[in-house]
């Protein structure tokens, strides 16, 4: 958990991510992201909130696969985590992540900001062969999500963005605080569209 998330290209709240990423000429995926897509980001760069598009996951140290989430919690420790949690956090603009019930039922659940089009997590970037990756930050689950799953993604606020990207002070603080409302809603399989 995050295993997927939803980004829409179109939405009017993204359009100046969108931009900046086409003028750029990046690939990166609208619609459902998986892991190992290219998706936009938000990086700091001399002092500023830039757009990129990078790919979700670490590339596994173990063996096939990728590294999706990181641990919140121990981050800070973790070897493959810890000096991109000082010096190289991004923030994940998403309309919303997917969670599987855990019931038996497996039932699809997409959470969204309660009073806003855009839902930003809170993640982490590193270079791997000269491509950026990224990592979702994953916390214990609130009220909203604790019958569907134990962990959810760290949720930032709009107000937060700048401060996780650019002020070291600011991050213990919005990993260790309560998460903005979510809203819950069943889904159906959503296609996925890259973006060239």
């Amino acid at each position: 958990m995050c295993g997927r998330y939803q980004f829409d290209a179109d939405a009017p709240a993204f359009g100046e991510i969108v931009r900046g990423l086409r003028e750029a000429g990046g690939a990166f995926c609208s619609g459902e992201v998986f892991p190992t897509d290219r998706a936009p980001v938000l990086l700091a760069q001399d002092g500023a909130v830039r757009p990129a598009a990078f790919v979700w996951g670490f590339p596994n140290p173990h063996g096939k696969g990728a590294v999706i989430n990181a641990r919140a919690e121990t981050a800070g420790m973790r070897p493959m985590f810890r000096e991109a949690l000082r010096i190289r956090r991004c923030a994940v603009p998403t309309s919303g992540f997917y969670e599987w019930s855990h019931d038996g039922s497996r039932r699809k659940y997409r959470f969204r900001a309660a009073h806003a089009d855009s839902l930003y997590l809170a993640g982490l970037y590193q270079y791997f062969d000269g491509a950026g990756h990224f990592v979702v930050l994953t916390t214990a689950a609130d009220a909203s999500m604790q019958d569907v799953h134990d962990r959810m993604p760290v949720v930032l606020r709009q107000a937060e963005i700048r401060p996780w990207l650019l002020d070291n002070d600011s991050v213990f603080p919005i990993l260790e605080r309560e998460h903005p409302a979510l809203t819950r809603e069943a889904q159906q399989e959503d296609a996925e569209i890259c973006l060239w």
